[in-house]
């Protein structure tokens, strides 16, 4: 019977040892996963697989409306450098009123030299 009670012991012991041993291995991991770099290296590795596949996303997405983004990038343009346009537009359009008045005035020289 001692001999029964000496096993038992021993397989508590034995039991008690594992139990300790797996304790301390959970123990381990526990800490290494909310060890603040592990934490932040796998926020980093998540944002950056959610923002590669977002990138992706809105690109696919342009690419499927390209005219419209076209369009809206031209006005975009058209609208940073309005000024610039409005200018260069002011400009065209006196020098073609200019030409214009200088070929009217030619032209009535020209009928005048002939009568």
């Amino acid at each position: 019977m001692t001999s029964d009670i000496d096993a038992r012991i021993q397989l508590a012991a034995a039991e008690r040892l594992a139990a300790r041993a797996r304790l301390s291995e959970t123990l381990a991991t526990v800490q290494h996963r909310l060890d603040p770099s592990v934490l932040a290296d796998n926020a980093f590795a998540k944002m950056r697989s959610q923002s590669s596949a977002l990138a992706e996303h809105a690109a696919d997405y342009v690419r499927e409306r390209k005219p419209t983004f076209i369009a809206i990038a031209v006005a975009g343009v058209m609208w940073f450098f309005r000024k610039d346009i409005a200018r260069i537009v002011t400009w065209a359009m006196t020098a073609v009123h200019q030409h214009a008045s200088e070929t009217a005035h030619e032209l009535h020289e020209t009928d005048e030299g002939l009568k």
